[in-house]
């Protein structure tokens, strides 16, 4: 109970930081806030004091007769007497005692007290009554054992996680692939030329264009030489059509209607008319050994090539490492040698779904929503919810089991590393954020992950990797030497022109 009400009580503590900064020039609701963050923090200390029981407590005896008179009598007449409610005592002739803190269970009794006051209503009568035996059936029993049953997550034993086979796709750059990288190298540095031919898609126009509305032109639908690409579909599609065919010198004429992103002016129809005063062609750089030397740090167009793939295969192999990763994740799960616990696979539903109705509030959507939307079946939305659920549940027992049957531990330096990172991006006094963190269990979290992340290590490192032919595939990134990535100085043709 003390877990499951604590994660609520820190979201609730979050929003209200966020209110705090959005009204702090409000003195009246500063003072509110600020009582509504001390009630908070009572709420926060009673839930965790629910999880807290010093060790000797166990041991711990208290009077109950003597306790609950001590509580009547303090609360009976606000929460009963004055709410025209009644309450009587009924005790038991001999001290009965309650083996734990007499604080803890003075703060359950308190709690049954309150939320019978707030149940019943006028009339309503609270009566307490000690015994010191259990009666069933109205007959007295002695003393009474039980035997209560809890979920526990399972500590699993792996056998083989030390040499998973993981087969991932490691693409290699053809011949086709680095000549259409060159060439979109060299399309950086190309010019325009004017040129006597027809204009057709890719080509450019120097042209003067006036857009009018019933006669009356239109501010940002007239330009003077105004470089144009045909085919771009920058302005309205009506003019690349127009544009289509023309050469220089050729006038203009023609009607649109502006799409959506005129905003305002969306669905107006529009007369444009103008001049094409030059047709121009986009001329490439010759490839050449000079030409690479000049403007690429590689000093031969054999060598741009060589570099060129390189550079696939670097991002190929980038891309097969955290593919890597993912697959392994996949592959413990399926060597965990029990069935997901209904119980974790029900708190991890919850906390995706949980996560997903916070994103979705920010676009002021919800679930029902959102499944509407994109056309999601809810029955099928859930289960694929149980379904990841389910795997993320076995990949934590497989993880943990791991980290234990290796002894990976986060060090006090890892933990204080990353808790200090996590201080620093929240607003406020680091020791009073720091306070908050502990009693969230924020960095006990951490120091998980980072044993987490420690385990998922171990099984990347120890994984045998292969192609999808079962050759080895060295994943391997050498660091580089220097700087080699070319550097264009000169303009695009459309800076150019």
């Amino acid at each position: 109970i003390a877990h499951e009400a604590g994660n609520p009580l820190g979201i609730i503590k979050g929003y209200r930081k966020i209110l705090d900064a959005r009204l702090a020039a409000d003195p009246e609701i500063q003072g509110e806030l600020a009582v509504l963050g001390q009630e908070i923090d009572r709420v926060s200390s009673i839930v965790r004091r629910l999880s807290e029981f010093p060790a000797d407590e166990g041991r711990a005896a208290t009077g109950v007769n003597d306790l609950v008179g001590e509580l009547l009598g303090l609360y009976g007449k606000p929460l009963f007497r004055d709410r025209e409610m009644s309450f009587s005592l009924a005790l038991a002739e001999r001290e009965i005692v309650a083996a734990c803190g007499r604080d803890v269970l003075k703060q359950i009794l308190l709690n049954l007290a309150k939320n019978a006051s707030e149940a019943m209503g006028p009339g309503g009568r609270f009566e307490v009554v000690t015994r010191d035996r259990v009666f069933v059936d109205g007959e007295a029993h002695g003393d009474v054992t039980f035997t209560a049953e809890v979920e526990v997550r399972p500590e699993v034993r792996l056998t083989g996680y030390d040499e998973l086979r993981i087969t991932v796709e490691l693409p290699s750059a053809d011949a086709e692939q680095v000549e259409a990288q060159i060439d979109a190298l060299r399309e950086r540095f190309a010019s325009l030329e004017d040129t006597e031919e027809a204009l057709t898609v890719g080509d450019y126009a120097r042209l003067d264009v006036s857009g009018a509305i019933d006669g009356e032109a239109v501010p940002g639908l007239s330009a003077s030489d105004f470089v144009y690409e045909v085919g771009s579909g920058i302005l309205v599609d009506e003019l690349d059509e127009a544009l289509r065919g023309a050469r220089s010198g050729d006038a203009l004429a023609f009607t649109a209607t502006l799409p959506d992103r005129f905003g305002d002016r969306a669905g107006q129809e529009v007369a444009f008319t103008g001049e094409v005063k030059a047709t121009q062609q986009k001329v490439m750089p010759e490839l050449t050994d000079e030409w690479v030397d000049e403007h690429t740090e590689s000093e031969t167009v054999e060598a741009l090539r060589e570099e060129m793939a390189r550079r696939f295969e670097l991002i190929g192999k980038v891309q097969a490492q955290v593919s890597l990763r993912d697959k392994v994740l996949e592959e413990l799960a399926t060597i965990v040698p029990v069935e997901a616990p209904n119980p974790l696979v029900e708190r991890e539903m919850e906390r995706r779904l949980h996560d997903l109705a916070h994103r979705l509030e920010h676009e002021g959507m919800t679930i029902p929503l959102y499944l509407q939307a994109t056309g999601q079946d809810q029955e099928a939305f859930v289960a694929e919810v149980r379904e990841g659920s389910t795997k993320a549940v076995l990949v934590d027992l497989g993880l943990r089991a791991v980290a234990r049957a290796e002894s990976l531990e986060a060090d006090e330096t890892e933990v204080e590393a990353e808790v200090e990172r996590i201080v620093g991006q929240v607003k406020g006094s680091p020791k009073k954020v720091r306070r908050q963190l502990e009693q969230q269990g924020v960095i006990d979290a951490v120091r998980f992950d980072i044993q987490r992340g420690k385990a998922l290590q171990f099984l990347v490192d120890h994984a045998t990797v292969v192609d999808a032919d079962g050759n080895t595939v060295d994943l391997t990134i050498e660091p580089p030497t220097d700087d080699d990535t070319p550097e264009p100085t000169n303009e695009s043709p459309e800076e150019e022109a």
